[in-house]
């Protein structure tokens, strides 16, 4: 974890952490944090997080202004359907995804 002085009478927070051990066998999770402040109010920026567990990685964004705050969150499965697609396509084969909130995500593979 670091703390400094950034840009433009800014404060940076950040930081790193992962599981050891048999923690890290089973879990396999990381995080990375980034928060920047203003030097002179202490009033967040922006704030960057990533979440790595198992191979699924999410990311959050935040943005603090007047205004409010604009947040964006991405999440990734990992390499898992780039490798699906490519083993599929070679295989002249088809991928369907059907997905409903609450209900589960359907996924189709023909050959």
């Amino acid at each position: 974890m670091s703390f400094r002085h950034g840009e433009a009478q800014t404060f940076v927070l950040e930081g790193k952490g992962r599981t050891v051990g048999l923690a890290r066998i089973l879990w396999r999770f990381d995080l990375s944090y980034r928060a920047v402040t203003n030097a002179q109010t202490l009033r967040p920026v922006e704030a960057h997080q990533v979440e790595t567990a198992r191979g699924k990685r999410i990311e959050t964004n935040l943005k603090f202004s007047n205004d409010g705050v604009n947040s964006r969150r991405y999440e990734g499965a990992g390499l898992g359907l780039p490798i699906v697609y490519q083993i599929v396509n070679a295989h002249n084969g088809a991928i369907s995804v059907r997905s409903q909130k609450g209900a589960g995500t359907t996924v189709i593979i023909e050959l």
